[in-house]
């Protein structure tokens, strides 16, 4: 039988006490329990024998109240053991793992594994090609990134939040830091990808942003120089640009969906260990120590970058943004870059969103420049020997280029625009040194022709090649492929579907050509057709919707109709426009168009800017559609809702760009058409010339600049500011019974658009 004194065994101990550590808790118990009685028992004792009444009495209750602190004690002590025995355990247990994760973090560090892995990471990014390549003309190299990368300028209108509301601070950034960005906005500098994570350093709440633009604005260019900096020269690039050190792990999402969108999607960790790495040029040759992309995860050194959301299925997108944002709330230590088109990120993007949404600026004459002349050495180094790369006749020699390609995008102003989306600037440059001394293409449509000319003519003559298929029928062919893959919205092709297409066009076309040495060659050559893993896709999906407007064209009616039932899908956006541009009067397109609802009638306003040869009484008629809704809304009292109308069509008719010199030069048509409608409908209290007036009242300078003093007390009369703030957007009264003569129209573009408005750049318009 056990002591009574023992105290219980805690089951979940896995082995017996020693008999000494029995007997040593024995004695501890003893003391502790009995030592206040043998004081007690004593002095009772004593006063009996000296026959003190009084002490004894007085003693007595003292001993009870010993017995029972002893009976407590017994298993107050019991417990008390039990809670440090396994405190000890669990800190030794503590204590083991953390050697553990010290002898693995060294054993990492001895065998390289980082330096390794980012060796990898960056031969994935060396040149200087997106995840969609463009086709290279004969004779032209993909140049190192670091030759020819320009900085992307990121958009102000980071500077509100989801809601479109004014923010006085950025979301996670500490003040000063959102200062220092609201006053380089204020004084025209510009922002680049640096500007944002040198601010992680105070403010390291700021953990995640999506940067949005169209395509062949340089997103994926964009995350490949991140990576190559940080993968190639660490240090430099901290010390360089004062960032946290990181290593980035870029993830092309139109690789990965399948996987990431599956009921049971692979963990990030897993995803970087199992799927990517082994992708990654010599990646399969790898060990990776064990749980090194959790580590990695759970400290602060992880950029993890997500490329093309856009390019997910439709389908998929939900399951996909709901897993990134999984990942972000799990490793909330790591930085996060997502990236996407507009539409598809702000329709399709289910899951809570990242803290700061980035717009990527076109290219200013400044970028323009620094590109061409950058692009041009490089292409002209790579042209000589070794022994000659640095010498003076070739810099010479590429200044002289790059300077006449400058020239021609200067005088005409179809390049000019072309020239803003960084692909095309970098197809013209293709196109400007395969063919020197020739005129450019002024028009979109004219170049990609050019282009696909020099891939399935030009090309195989230079490289003495046969091909099996001439080149028209070989691009009649892509015609009808791209336009099979548009019809599915799809950007990729599995190779036994590929060839059952290309086996029916040969039949149509009556060739006795095999479709496998077809599409090999194809690829080979003309690398308008590139393999992609196990699948087929255009070189850039430009080339896909450029090839499917060239088939719907050449089928007519068909092809119209076609167009129509499609006018308002986003897939199908781009490769309607640029049918519209190859039309010669695409006035009946767009009149029929204008039939299917306020969504198709602003496409069709774009479509008009496409093509010059749109009928003026059409271009009337659509303006008027379209200023239809704002008209409706201002009629029926719906002020917000006709506040937020009126820059909606503004952005559209400046192309979406907020610019200085496009509000300046905003279309006299449109300005006076806008503000006829709010002083009408206001009886005379609101629209722009209510708020010139005003702002030439509060001191204003009407030369497009910005005087604070005249632009703050502006903003007070007109209740857009209150006690030396600005207001929320959301939280204006909007309410003409309430509100001062001027406050409306405001917006976003005023209020939001940085702290010095749109408004103080449209007021100073010289029609207004």
């Amino acid at each position: 039988m056990s002591s009574p004194y023992q105290p219980e065994r805690n089951p979940e101990l896995k082995s017996e006490p020693s008999t000494e550590h029995q007997f040593v808790q024995k004695a501890v118990n003893l003391i502790i329990q009995w030592s206040p009685l043998g004081g007690s028992l004593g002095i009772l004792a004593h006063s009996i024998l000296q026959q003190n009444w009084v002490i004894a009495v007085l003693t007595f209750p003292v001993m009870l109240v010993t017995v029972v602190w002893a009976k407590y004690t017994e298993n107050f002590t019991a417990r008390v053991g039990d809670w440090a025995g396994e405190k000890g355990k669990r800190d030794a247990d503590s204590f083991t793992s953390w050697l553990d994760q010290i002898d693995q973090a060294l054993r990492m560090q001895l065998s390289g594994f980082d330096g390794k892995f980012l060796k990898a990471q960056s031969s994935a990014c060396r040149l200087c090609v997106t995840d969609n390549e463009v086709p290279i003309p004969l004779g032209l190299t993909n140049p190192d990134l670091d030759d020819v990368y320009v900085p992307l300028q990121l958009s102000r209108d980071f500077f509100r939040s989801r809601n479109g509301e004014m923010l006085p601070n950025l979301p996670g950034l500490q003040r000063r830091d959102a200062e220092a960005l609201i006053e380089a906005a204020e004084n025209r500098k510009p922002f680049d990808i640096w500007d944002i994570l040198t601010r992680l350093q105070t403010s390291p709440n700021l953990r995640s942003f999506a940067i949005l633009a169209w395509g062949g604005y340089g997103k994926t260019t964009l995350l490949r120089h991140l990576t190559y900096c940080y993968c190639t020269r660490p240090h430099a690039t901290r010390r360089r640009h004062q960032t946290p050190e990181f290593i980035p792990v870029l993830l092309m999402l139109r690789t990965w969906r399948d996987e990431i969108a599956q009921p049971d999607p692979p963990s990030l960790p897993d995803l970087i260990t199992q799927h990517h790495i082994p992708k990654l040029p010599g990646g399969k040759n790898l060990t990776i120590p064990a749980a090194w992309a959790t580590r990695l995860l759970h400290s602060d050194r992880a950029l993890i970058m997500f490329d093309g959301f856009d390019e997910v299925a439709d389908e998929q997108r939900v399951a996909v943004s709901r897993w990134i944002a999984e990942q972000m709330q799990t490793y909330d230590r790591c930085t996060f870059i997502l990236t996407s088109r507009p539409n598809a990120y702000s329709q399709d993007y289910a899951a809570e969103r990242p803290q700061l949404e980035l717009k990527v600026e076109p290219f200013d004459e400044d970028r323009r420049e620094k590109f061409v002349k950058q692009w041009y050495l490089a292409q002209e180094r790579n042209a000589v020997s070794t022994a000659s790369r640095n010498a003076a006749d070739v810099e010479e020699t590429a200044d002289r280029r790059a300077a006449d390609l400058l020239a021609q995008i200067e005088q005409r102003k179809e390049l000019a625009d072309l020239a803003k989306n960084p692909l095309m600037l970098s197809m013209i440059a293709m196109f400007h040194r395969s063919l020197p001394n020739s005129q450019l293409p002024t028009r979109r449509t004219e170049l990609y022709r050019e282009i696909c000319g020099l891939q399935l003519g030009f090309r195989p003559i230079a490289k003495r090649i046969d091909l099996l298929l001439d080149a028209e029928p070989s691009q009649k062919i892509l015609q009808t492929l791209a336009l099979a893959m548009t019809e599915q919205e799809k950007t990729s092709i599995a190779e036994p579907d590929l060839l059952t297409h290309i086996a029916e066009q040969l039949r149509r076309l009556d060739e006795a050509v095999a479709p496998a040495k077809w599409l090999a060659q194809i690829v080979q050559v003309s690398e308008l057709l590139v393999k992609r893993d196990e699948d087929y896709e255009f070189a850039h999906r430009s080339f896909q919707e450029y090839l499917t407007a060239v088939e719907l064209k050449e089928q007519q009616e068909a092809g119209e109709a076609q167009v129509l039932e499609h006018f308002t899908a986003e897939f199908w956006q781009n490769t309607i426009l640029l049918y519209v541009s190859l039309l010669q009067n695409p006035s009946g397109l767009i009149r029929a168009a204008c039939g299917q609802g306020a969504d198709a009638i602003a496409f069709a306003y774009d479509c008009c800017k496409m093509n010059r040869r749109v009928e003026d009484a059409v271009k009337a008629e659509v303006n008027q559609l379209r200023y239809g809704r704002l008209e409706n809304l201002l009629a029926t009292g719906q002020w917000k809702a006709a506040d937020q109308e009126t820059f909606n069509l503004m952005y559209q008719t400046l192309d979406r760009q907020w610019t200085v010199k496009g509000l300046l030069n905003y279309p006299c048509e449109d300005l006076r058409w806008l503000n006829d409608l709010w002083l009408n409908y206001s009886n005379g209290r609101f629209g722009f010339s209510v708020q010139k007036e005003i702002y030439v009242a509060c001191g204003g300078i009407l030369d497009g600049k910005y005087h604070r003093e005249a632009w703050e007390t502006f903003c007070d009369r007109v209740g857009w500011r209150q006690e030396g703030k600005y207001v929320y957007y959301g939280k204006l009264t909007l309410d003409p019974l309430h509100s001062p003569d001027g406050k409306l129209p405001c917006g976003d573009g005023c209020v939001g658009f940085g702290e010095v408005g749109v408004g103080l750049y449209l007021l100073s318009h010289r029609d207004l």
